[in-house]
């Protein structure tokens, strides 16, 4: 008996935070959606207006991407967006679940997936990490990308809890994330977050006026953002379980803004 596709288009609702295999899905009937033009040289806006997709891949995605054709366990992006790094992933030979909280976002990913790999994809339309779960001990890998500097804090500590106890013994977790050394930030948080880390003030890294201070970005960003750092990072991480393999602050490649190398922090740690 022929499986019937699924109709995704009238059954985003009831999917929501479900995983969708995307073989399952009926191609023929996704909205058509676009993709918006470049905001910059390496850069595209979300739809959602939780900043921006970059159009580079950075080493820690390309170290994803690895992994996951290495590892028989299938991996995780969380906040996949338009899926360049899903794609990459899956081009690899890699098996992974694209995750967003955006289904504008989960159907253009879909709609350029490599068709010859779609047995090897699935997505989970939901927000993390309060609406997404999985099985403990269920992942070989979870990428996190410009996705949890616009986490709160408590929503932070919990993303950690999650992403661990989803991750197999031995299981890796990747990350990017800006980082209180962003260029826009220099002049107006930089000094005031080094004082908080100083002084040892939890969570230093909170930005509430963050469109204020990135105004030239701020119709694609909302006002909250969490400024990483390694030495932050270096206690959270072993706090919740993870032994850290390599950190380290980096910028984009090709990026129009020039942060010194230090515009964004980036790890791949392993569960212990």
């Amino acid at each position: 008996m022929i499986k019937e596709k699924i109709d995704i288009s009238k059954q985003y609702a009831n999917l929501y935070k479900s995983v969708i295999k995307a073989s399952d899905i009926d191609m023929q009937k996704l909205p058509k959606y676009k993709i918006p033009d470049r905001a910059s040289i390496d850069k595209v806006p979300t739809l959602n207006k939780y900043g921006f997709m970059k159009l580079n891949l950075s080493d820690f995605h390309h170290e994803f991407a690895k992994y996951a054709a290495q590892t028989d366990n299938t991996v995780l992006e969380i906040g996949a967006a338009y899926g360049l790094s899903v794609h990459n992933v899956l081009r690899k030979g890699g098996k992974i679940i694209a995750n967003d909280l955006s289904k504008e976002h989960l159907t253009i990913l879909l709609q350029n997936a490599p068709k010859e790999h779609l047995n090897n994809l699935s997505i989970l339309y939901g927000s993390f990490p309060n609406e997404t779960d999985f099985p403990d001990n269920s992942l070989g890998a979870v990428l996190t990308s410009l996705v949890m500097h616009f986490l709160q804090p408590e929503d932070i500590q919990r993303a950690l809890k999650k992403i661990h106890k989803w991750l197999i013994p031995e299981g890796k977790f990747f990350f990017t994330a800006g980082s209180a050394y962003y260029k826009s930030l220099r002049e107006k948080f930089t000094p005031i977050y080094e004082k908080r880390l100083k002084i040892g003030t939890p969570w230093p890294g909170k930005v509430e006026n963050f469109k204020e201070i990135e105004f030239e970005n701020a119709a694609y960003l909302p006002d909250f953002f969490y400024a990483f750092s390694i030495p932050e990072l270096k206690k959270l991480l072993p706090e919740n379980g993870f032994e850290i393999e390599i950190i380290k602050y980096f910028d984009y490649p090709n990026s129009e803004i020039n942060s010194d190398g230090k515009g964004c922090v980036g790890f791949i740690a392993r569960k212990i």
